[in-house]
C-alpha cells in the first residue's frame, strides 16, 4: 500500500457546482482507448516508433514506484537497477523521473504529478515483462490509459497517456529555453496556495511538475501590489485563508478562487470536469448577485 508514502496523497472528495468562466476548458480526452481486440492499431496512435525511441535512448531510465507492498518495490527496485537503469527511491514525485510504475491509478502526488509531466506510467507487467526479457522493453503495451489498461472511459485510469500524448505535441514546437522555462499540463498557470500546511508543500511540487508558478503567499499583507495577471488561480481552504485577505478582491482582478481538488479533477476528467464547477460556494454566491 501507500503507507510508506507519508504526504503523499493530494486530493480529497470533490466540489459541487460554481459559476461561470471566461477560461478556456481544458482540452477534452479523446485519445481512443485500445483493447486486446485491437492491438493491430495500437501503432496508429503512437507518436513516435518504439524501437525507434529505444534505439535513442541516451541515458538511462530513472524510475519511481507507488501504490506496491514493500517487498514488491524492493523487488522492481533491484530489477531496475540490475538492467542498467536508476531506481529514484523518493517518498515524492521528482520531474528526474521517465517512468513511474504503479500497481493502482489513485490521486496521489507521484501519479498525478507524473500525468502533469507527460511521463510514462505503467503498469507492473512493464517489470515482469522487462524481468523475462532481461532488458527494458517497450512501454506502450503496459501503460494506463492503453492496451493494458482496458478502460474505455475518460478517468483517473487513462490520464496517463493523455497527458503524455498531449505533452509530446506541446514539447515539439518549443525550444529548449522555453521548453525548460514553461512545460507541463498545468503551462500558464500562476498561481496562489491557501491551503493547510500538511498540504503546502506536495500542492507546490505537483503543480511545479505540470509548469505552474507557485507564487509565495506567506508574506502577502494585502492584496494592493497584486496587479490583473499577476495571478490567475488561487486554491483555497477558506479554514486556512487569511482574514486580512479578501476573495471578493481575487474576484476583482480575475484570479480563479477554486477548491483545491480541481487539480486532480482536470488532470483526471479533462474537458468532463469544467473549472467553475470548483469554485468557491462565496464566489458562486458573488456572481449570481
Amino acid at each position: 500500500g501507500e503507507s510508506g508514502e507519508g504526504g503523499e496523497r493530494i486530493e480529497e472528495p470533490s466540489a459541487d457546482a460554481g459559476a461561470p468562466s471566461c477560461t478556456p476548458a481544458p482540452p477534452p480526452l479523446n485519445v481512443p482507448i485500445v483493447t486486446s481486440k485491437s492491438t493491430a492499431k495500437v501503432q496508429s496512435l503512437y507518436v513516435e516508433d518504439t524501437s525507434t525511441r529505444l534505439r535513442k535512448r541516451q541515458t538511462p531510465p530513472r524510475f519511481l514506484l507507488s501504490s506496491l507492498e514493500q517487498s514488491e518495490k524492493m523487488d522492481y527496485g533491484a530489477l531496475v537497477q540490475e538492467l542498467g537503469g536508476e531506481f529514484l527511491d523518493s517518498e515524492y514525485f521528482t520531474t528526474k523521473c521517465t517512468h513511474l510504475v504503479v500497481g493502482k491509478a489513485s490521486r496521489t502526488e507521484k501519479y498525478l504529478g507524473a500525468c502533469a509531466s507527460g511521463k510514462w506510467v505503467l503498469h507492473k507487467s512493464y517489470l515482469e515483462s522487462c524481468r523475462a526479457a532481461r532488458k527494458f522493453v517497450e512501454e506502450e503495451p503496459h501503460e494506463w490509459g492503453g492496451v493494458a489498461t482496458g478502460c474505455v472511459s475518460h478517468s483517473l485510469e487513462t490520464a496517463p497517456r493523455y497527458w503524455r500524448l498531449e505533452l509530446d505535441k506541446q514539447k515539439q514546437p518549443c525550444s529548449q529555453d522555453k521548453l525548460r522555462e514553461a512545460f507541463g499540463a498545468f503551462r500558464g498557470w500562476k498561481v496562489l496556495l491557501f491551503v493547510e500546511r500538511s498540504r503546502l508543500a506536495g500542492l507546490k511540487r505537483l503543480l511545479e511538475a505540470g509548469g505552474a508558478t507557485v507564487l509565495p503567499t506567506a508574506s502577502l499583507k494585502s492584496l494592493d501590489g497584486l496587479l490583473q495577471d499577476t495571478a490567475t488561480h488561487a486554491f483555497i481552504n477558506m479554514a486556512h485563508f487569511p482574514k486580512h485577505l479578501s476573495v471578493d478582491a481575487l474576484v476583482e482582478l480575475k484570479v480563479h478562487c477554486l477548491r483545491p481538488d480541481y487539480i486532480a479533477e482536470y488532470l483526471s476528467k479533462g474537458a468532463a470536469v469544467s473549472l467553475e464547477q470548483s469554485y468557491l460556494p462565496c464566489v458562486r454566491a458573488c456572481m449570481q448577485k
